[in-house]
C-alpha cells in the first residue's frame, strides 16, 4: 500500500506521549467499550493498561481540540501468531463521537503506520469487535484484511 500524505485539520493537534499517561488512556479505553456495552463492568481494562502500556515501547498518540483531548491511538510491538514475525499491534483507536467522520481515525492510523515502518516492522495488526461495523469498513478501506477469527464459548459453572 502506498504512502498517503494527510494533514491534520486545525484546530486539532496531535501529541505522542513520552511519559506515563495511563489514566487518560484508560479513560478512552473505557469510553470505547462503554459505547458497545453500556452495562458491562470495565474494571479489567485498568489491568490491560497496567500490563501492556509502556510509553517507551507502546506509544499513544492523543488528539486535542480546543485544549480537550478527544481521541487517541495506542499501539505497540506484537508477534504474528501464525509465523512468529514481529509486527505492530494496535490496542485502541478511539475518537469522541462529536469529532467522528472528520478523518481523524485515518490520520491516527497513518501515524501508526509510519511509526511501525520506522521500527522496521512490515505489518500492523488489530482486533475489531463484530459490533463495530463502521470501524471494520474504515480498516478495510485502509487495506486491513481478515486473517483470523476469535472464537469464544461460554462455560457453565460446572465447566461443561
Amino acid at each position: 500500500m502506498s504512502e498517503v500524505s494527510l494533514a491534520l485539520l486545525p484546530p486539532y493537534t496531535i501529541t505522542c506521549s513520552r511519559s506515563w499517561q495511563g489514566g487518560l488512556l484508560l479513560k478512552f479505553f473505557q469510553a470505547a467499550y462503554r459505547e458497545l456495552s453500556p452495562d458491562q463492568d470495565l474494571a479489567h481494562l485498568a489491568q490491560t493498561v497496567t500490563l501492556f502500556y509502556q510509553p517507551d515501547r507502546s506509544p499513544v498518540w492523543f488528539l486535542t481540540h480546543a485544549s480537550e483531548t478527544v481521541g487517541c491511538l495506542w499501539c505497540g510491538p506484537g508477534v504474528d501468531q501464525t509465523n512468529g514475525a514481529r509486527t505492530a499491534y494496535i490496542f485502541l483507536v478511539y475518537i469522541h463521537p462529536d469529532h467522528r467522520r472528520l478523518g481523524l481515525a485515518t490520520y491516527l492510523l497513518h501515524t501508526a503506520f509510519r511509526w511501525a515502518k520506522a521500527q522496521g516492522l512490515t505489518e500492523i495488526q488489530l482486533q475489531v469487535l463484530i459490533e463495530s461495523e463502521i470501524a471494520q469498513v474504515l480498516y478495510r478501506n485502509l487495506g486491513f484484511k481478515t486473517r483470523a477469527y476469535v472464537l469464544s464459548r461460554s462455560l457453565g459453572s460446572d465447566g461443561s
